[in-house]
């Protein structure tokens, strides 16, 4: 009896070890986690195992993909895209084109704005300018110094008839001492809680966060890069950091992405012309929007990246806050 016991626990070990470096052999990303936890499967069979379904198994995406499961989503379409001229990154438009599945569009104008002394002027600029639609997405948006200077810039938009949508990251908006969704709600402005938790223990939804910095007007103009809305940003040493202003059929890739991230927020789906017009080019420069985060595929910008450094003949200029590359990437 104590013999067939025996066995059968250590048949239910080796199923455990074998399922658990098996998993993550398969589906962990980075080659050294996934050694470390085959290693601790192997060496703390059950314990490993156990941890191993707590802390190893990523259900950011498999979540996302189930509230995502039904969302229509919107996919502007171009007479405008072509083929690229014959050079060196022809393999690179090709990767990334079959990465992202959407198209290489000529016809834009791509102006770098450095720091918050030049972005924040031009977006500002921008809102007080819009028409017809502001589109806003920050993964931090703090209400007190340049940051009232949005909030009031967003609540005149919406006073004067532009439709106004924001969308906030939960984290800002839970965590931050200046929350800019009362002020704007209270204007009537509509605020979008990027993935509130339903109670805040639930940390499952902590990491599913959206850094996305956008800014679309009227559909034609848009702003991105790294700027949060924030006053560190701003004034005598603030951060450095560089943002866009991107005209032309590009800027229909950016409130694609809004528009997405906006629906699976509110369930408003923003349609129609004041949101998706026409664009004329505007520039000479060839452009696609990349969208990538804890929910979709992870793999995109490095995809990219890659592509980007084997398609390289003459030089690599790399700009980063954040530089920890994988071995692949070494």
């Amino acid at each position: 009896m104590s013999s067939a016991l025996d066995l059968v626990f250590g048949v239910v070990i080796l199923a455990v070890a074998l399922l658990t470096a098996g998993h993550a052999v398969v589906y962990k990303r980075d080659p050294r986690s996934a050694a470390l936890w085959v290693l601790l499967a192997w060496l703390l069979p059950i314990a490993g195992g156990i941890l191993y379904v707590l802390f190893g198994v990523n259900r950011v995406q498999r979540r996302a993909a189930r509230l995502r499961r039904d969302l229509v989503r919107v996919r502007t379409t171009s007479a405008s895209a072509e083929r690229m001229p014959v050079t060196e990154l022809v393999p690179l438009a090709r990767l990334v084109g079959e990465v992202v599945q959407r198209p290489l569009l000529p016809g834009n104008a791509i102006e770098p704005l450095v720091d918050g002394a030049e972005a924040y002027p031009a977006m500002l600029e921008a809102i007080d300018g819009a028409r017809r639609s502001v589109a806003l997405a920050s993964y931090i948006f703090h209400a007190d110094g340049i940051g009232e200077r949005f909030v009031d810039a967003l609540i005149r938009a919406h006073r004067r008839g532009v439709a106004v949508r924001v969308l906030i990251d939960d984290v800002s908006c839970r965590f931050s001492l200046h929350s800019p969704a009362k002020p704007l709600r209270q204007g009537g402005v509509p605020v979008g809680d990027f993935n509130p938790p339903v109670v805040p223990a639930r940390l499952n939804a902590f990491n599913l966060r959206n850094h996305r910095k956008i800014l679309v007007l009227d559909g034609a103009l848009g702003f991105t890069g790294g700027m949060n809305i924030d006053r560190r940003y701003w004034g005598r040493g603030a951060y450095r950091d560089t943002h866009f202003r991107l005209r032309g059929p590009v800027v229909a890739h950016l409130m694609e992405v809004f528009a997405d991230d906006w629906l699976f927020t509110t369930d408003e789906a923003l349609r129609g012309s004041e949101w998706f017009p026409q664009i004329d080019a505007a520039g000479d420069s060839l452009a696609r929007g990349v969208e990538a985060g804890p929910d979709e595929s992870f793999e995109r910008l490095r995809w990219a990246f890659v592509g980007a450094l084997n398609a390289a003949r003459r030089s690599v200029r790399i700009c980063t806050p954040y530089f920890i590359p994988d071995g692949g990437l070494v």
